[in-house]
Order: structure tokens, then C-alpha cells, then sequence
């Protein structure tokens, strides 16, 4: 019956006036302690203002207990009725602060006709029961207002105030119109919630405070309609666990948000990036190929709104995610068993793993290092020979190593084999830097065709490593 967000709010009202007279209905509002005249029926608080039983609670009761509740039930819709009949004629709306409500039928008459034409105060309001709230038709309060059950709601003509509103169960804003100054500042969704196909022409405000993350569990964002003049504004909450699938979030704006964090705490960026929760879920359950060209849609919608906010390092993750979804699809159709193999066989896995999509300059020299020192260590057994005459006390003619050695050759010191590599590594970068005068050349056509082979990946590593530092310091 109690709630105990319900409980807190109005602990913080008492103790904020230092109000301790509990001998009436005194139940906690905004403004401070209201001095409800109608008698106790129920933990010490009227019709209204008593605590109600939710559908668990309500299915527990035994028979007699069911019928009492019933007529309980009855006698609170008369109670609302007539405060309502009593209220209707009042410039400052209608005043619902601190009710705790059963299951009422908002999106039917008269209470259609009361949301739609008056200002309505939930203030500090308790929906025991599942809440269906009709189109608003003027400015609406529900500021620490709590949903035990599932709400939902269809629009708002003027501006609504969820300030610190609590959504214990679903909460579903699916159509739903937005006309005016929509405040989620500190609201509290620890269910899932819903904005789909929402028509937005005012400005929405999403604000975590003290800790508070706003969402504690998922948050699905699909098809956002936001006119050119509005804004949606996500400001110190958590979207580890938001879906924006299908939607431009280019236009919204996120202040100090937490998305999806790292897989692993080591692995360097590709495992420590910043991801959408959307990816975190397909890696788990898979994805049709339509899903993930819309999780790389909203990755390149964030990597221009972080970029034109001068925050690259998020904007760098974002592009490694939009490449990651494009990898994961471009691979090449194979049998079932091989479905695992299938998202490396493709040019954006090699782009990962020679500069981690152009986001690591240190990827990128330490694979071109590496190709340096294999190319050079294939040319001792290729083969390279002089260019130029002998000299006493110069270079060999030949350098060429074999593999298995060749009976009777002479055995090599390692003064003579590091001597060789030098010659043949300054050989790896004259091909690497294109010079023309070499002190060698390739001494068979064997080692001509992979001198070949060689000068087309080492030039294409080297331009990898171009790119990300130039992608680095323009940033």
C-alpha cells in the first residue's frame, strides 16, 4: 500500500517546515503541508489522500476483503468526483496534489473533458494502478508524481513538469505529442520506457541529478519527429542501456551522458570504446542486415554532432563503431559453420587491424615496423645483389641465405648475418621510400617479383599511418 518514493517525498516536505501534527489528513504537497479537512479513513489520511492497493496487492485479498476494498474503491471515484465538480470553475485548474489514485478511466468522459480543458496539478500524486492519460489540453503538473503501474500517454498541447516523477512500472509515450516544455528534470524511469513515433514542437528536457541516471533500465528512442525550432536535451543521464534505432539523433544534444562502456577493461580502444547499446545487443543476439545499417546510421549521426562540438575522442569511438557495423555485414555469404568467420573476410577487417579504422597511428607504425622487419629478413633468402664494383673491405656481392642450408656451404657468423640484415633492411626502406640509387638490387626474378609485392604494402601500411596522424592532429 505505502510506497516508499512516496513516503520519501513527503518526509522531505515535513522535515523542510518541521511540520510533526499528524492529527488529521495532513498529507505532504509541494508547497507544504495541506490541512485536508475530510476525515481519516485509512493510515491516517483521508479518501483521497490514503493509500491505495495496486493489482498484486488487490489480487492477494480474500473474498470478504475484496468486497470491502471494492466499496472503498467506490466511495474514493465519488470523493474525486465531486472535489473535481467543486474545483471546475477555478482559474488555477484542477488541484490533485497528493491524491493516491485507483484504476481510472482518464481517456473517458468526464475525465477526458477535465484533462483536455483545464490546467491539471498531479503533484506529488500516487497512480496505484495502471495510468492512461488522454491528449492534455493545457499546461499539466506531475512533479513527484509516482507510477506504480504502467503509464502511458498520448500528448500535451502546453508544457508538461515531470520534475523528479517516478515510473515504478512500463511507461510508454508512443505518438505522443509534444507542444510545449517538457521537464524530465530528475525523473526516475526504473522500467522500461518508450518513445516511439513521439511528434516533438517544443523543447524536452532529460536532467540527472545527484547520481540519479534518469533511465535504470531500457530506453527505446525509435522514429523522433523533432521540428526544426524544437529540442530534445540529454543532460548527465545514462543511455547505457538506450535504443535509438531508426532515428536522426544528429539534431539532439547530449550533455556529459554515459553511453555503453567498455567489454573488457584491457584490449586497448576497440574494447575500452564508447558504443550504443543497440551493437551491445546484436553482438549478443544477432541481427538482421537492416538493423545494423541503422546502428551504423545513428554511429555516423554522432560522429558529426561530436565533431561539430569538438569532442573527438567520442566522435573516434563513434567512427569505430559505424566501421564495426559495416564489417560485421560486408562479409561473404558462407555456410552456416563458417558464420563465425564470415565478419573477418572483408577489406574494413583488414582497415581494423592495420590502424583500428584509421583511429591509431600507433597501430598503424607498429604493423608497418613489423612489415619492415619481415620484408627485410625475405630478402637474405631472395637474394640481393651489388649494384656497384667491389672494394676491399666493402659489402658482399651477393647476400643470400637458404633455407635449409645447402650442403657445404660455409656456416655464417653472427656478426656476418646481422651485417647482411642491415644491408638488406636499408634495402626495405630505399623500396619503402622509392629512391632510385640503391647499393642493391634484386638478384632473381623471384626476389624482384616480392621486392614488388613489397613496395605496394609497405606504401599502403605508410599511408595508413599518414592518415591517422593527420585524422589525429586535425583534431
Amino acid at each position: 500500500m505505502r510506497d516508499p518514493w512516496a513516503e520519501k517525498y513527503q518526509r522531505e516536505v515535513y522535515e523542510r517546515v518541521d511540520f510533526n501534527d499528524e492529527t488529521g489528513c495532513r498529507p505532504a504537497t509541494e508547497d507544504g503541508v495541506l490541512l485536508c479537512p475530510r476525515p481519516v479513513v485509512r493510515d491516517g489520511r483521508c479518501i483521497l489522500h490514503a493509500p491505495k492497493l495496486t493489482r498484486e496487492e488487490r489480487a492477494a485479498l480474500t473474498e470478504s476483503e475484496a468486497r470491502e476494498e471494492a466499496q472503498f474503491e467506490a466511495a474514493f471515484a465519488k470523493a474525486l468526483l465531486e472535489m473535481v465538480g467543486a474545483q471546475k470553475l477555478l482559474p488555477s485548474g484542477i488541484d490533485f496534489q497528493a491524491v493516491h489514485f485507483t484504476d481510472i478511466a482518464w481517456n473517458q468522459p468526464p475525465w477526458l473533458n477535465v484533462l483536455s480543458g483545464h490546467f491539471v496539478n498531479f503533484t506529488m500524486a500516487v497512480f496505484h494502478r495502471q495510468a492512461i492519460f488522454p491528449r492534455f489540453g493545457k499546461e499539466v503538473w506531475f512533479t513527484k508524481s509516482v507510477f506504480r503501474d504502467h503509464a502511458a500517454f498520448v500528448g500535451f498541447d502546453n508544457g508538461v513538469h515531470f520534475n523528479s516523477a517516478v515510473f515504478e512500472g512500463p511507461a510508454q509515450f508512443s505518438g505522443t505529442h509534444f507542444n510545449g516544455w517538457v521537464n524530465f528534470h530528475d525523473a526516475h524511469f526504473e522500467k522500461s520506457v518508450e518513445f516511439s513515433w513521439p511528434k516533438v514542437h517544443g523543447r524536452i528536457w532529460f536532467k540527472g541529478v545527484d547520481g540519479n541516471s534518469v533511465f535504470a533500465d531500457d530506453a527505446k528512442f525509435s522514429r523522433l519527429e523533432v521540428a526544426p525550432s524544437a529540442e530534445v536535451i540529454f543532460e548527465d543521464v545514462s543511455l547505457e542501456k538506450a535504443s535509438f534505432l531508426n532515428c536522426n539523433i544528429e539534431p539532439l544534444k547530449f550533455l556529459n551522458v554515459r553511453w555503453c562502456g567498455a567489454t573488457r577493461g584491457h584490449g586497448g580502444r576497440m574494447s575500452t570504446r564508447k558504443r550504443l547499446w543497440d551493437e551491445q545487443r546484436i553482438q549478443a543476439q544477432g541481427a538482421d542486415p537492416g538493423i545494423r545499417h541503422a546502428i551504423a546510421e545513428n554511429y555516423r549521426q554522432l560522429v558529426r554532432s561530436y565533431e561539430a562540438r569538438r569532442d573527438f575522442d567520442l566522435a573516434e569511438d563513434f567512427h569505430i563503431g559505424e566501421m564495426e557495423m559495416r564489417r560485421i555485414g560486408a562479409g561473404p555469404q558462407l555456410p552456416r559453420s563458417l558464420g563465425r568467420v564470415e565478419p573477418w573476410l572483408n577489406a574494413y577487417a583488414l582497415y581494423r587491424f592495420l590502424s583500428v579504422y584509421g583511429t591509431s597511428y600507433w597501430r598503424a607504425l607498429g604493423i608497418l615496423i613489423c612489415m619492415v622487419l619481415f620484408v627485410s629478413t625475405v630478402f637474405l633468402f631472395t637474394g640481393l645483389a651489388a649494384t656497384g664494383p667491389p672494394t676491399i673491405g666493402s659489402s658482399p656481392l651477393l647476400i643470400k641465405y637458404h633455407f635449409p642450408a645447402v650442403t657445404g656451404e660455409p656456416r655464417v657468423g653472427m656478426l656476418e648475418v646481422v651485417r647482411d640484415f642491415g644491408q638488406a633492411f636499408v634495402h626495405t626502406l630505399s623500396v619503402l621510400t622509392f629512391q632510385r640509387e640503391r647499393s642493391y638490387r634484386a638478384a632473381s626474378a623471384y626476389s624482384q617479383a616480392f621486392e614488388a609485392i613489397a613496395s605496394i604494402f609497405l606504401t599502403g601500411q605508410t599511408a595508413m599511418l599518414l592518415l591517422a596522424i593527420r585524422r589525429r592532429f586535425k583534431r
